[in-house]
């Protein structure tokens, strides 16, 4: 690649040539060293990080950065409030305190489908699958207003 028409810069530790015209992102996704997508080793490091405390809110870590994209939202940290759990227990008892960090784990930071709520609030399904009829959900408000994404339902679903 010749130096004439354009610029080699670092960034991150990495050098990147920007092309005369050419975008700072477009270099960087150009380039390969750089991705819009979550690697597999970084999902499986956001899914080992789940770990529910029942007495507590827990703040989570952010959703994948394709599933942001897609969904047109930015980057915020994942809550699991307290008075969820409470009312999770409740109205899921089939979902044993065991379950919610695999629940959460799988349905968030490796979904096989990101589907709208039945409501007019900004709620997502994220749902994964873990067998042949066994399913993780994860009911999300991404509301763009609040500091946090916020969990409002999780479960079991099966076909």
């Amino acid at each position: 690649m010749a130096d004439d028409g354009g610029v080699w810069r670092t960034i991150s530790g990495r050098r990147v040539f920007i092309k005369d015209g050419q975008s700072l992102s477009d270099a960087m996704l150009e380039n390969g060293k750089f991705s819009n997508e979550t690697s597999d080793e970084d999902k499986q490091k956001k899914i080992d990080s789940v770990n529910i405390d029942f007495s507590r809110d827990n703040i989570l870590p952010e959703l994948n950065k394709e599933d942001l994209e897609e969904l047109g939202k930015e980057n915020k940290p994942v809550l699991l409030k307290k008075n969820i759990i409470d009312k999770n227990t409740e109205r899921h008892p089939e979902v044993t305190g065991d379950d919610y960090s695999k629940i959460i784990g799988q349905s968030l930071y490796k979904p096989d489908l990101v589907v709208p709520g039945h409501s007019e609030k900004p709620y997502f399904n994220f749902v994964s699958r873990i067998g042949d009829n066994k399913n993780t959900v994860v009911l999300l408000e991404l509301a763009d207003v609040k500091n946090n994404y916020e969990i409002v339902n999780l479960h079991w679903s099966y076909d």
